[in-house]
């Protein structure tokens, strides 16, 4: 069994999931998504999603930089970005 797992890692807007798509598309796997930033995910759920995948899957996992954050912790890293890109303007 050949096992191929990838990570894009680029800047937002820069098509990493339309391309994740097409790769499904393509060879005619199905691809489940799930986002980090959504603060009702358990590990328990992440742990059942894991086992419930089938054979040959593309799996996106939107958001894992805020894996692990709060809201608090979102609210404060959005703030800190804004404040960024307002700084370059």
């Amino acid at each position: 069994m050949l096992t191929k797992e990838s990570l894009f890692y680029r800047p937002l807007g820069i098509g990493k999931t339309s391309l994740s798509f097409a790769l499904a598309s393509t060879f005619s796997l199905s691809i489940y998504i799930i986002s980090l930033s959504d603060l009702t995910l358990t590990d328990e759920d992440l742990s059942i999603l894991f086992n419930k995948l089938p054979y040959h899957y593309i799996l996106l996992i939107e958001d894992i930089d805020a894996a692990g954050l709060t809201r608090a912790d979102n609210k404060k890293k959005a703030e800190a970005a804004l404040n960024d890109a307002n700084d370059k303007v």
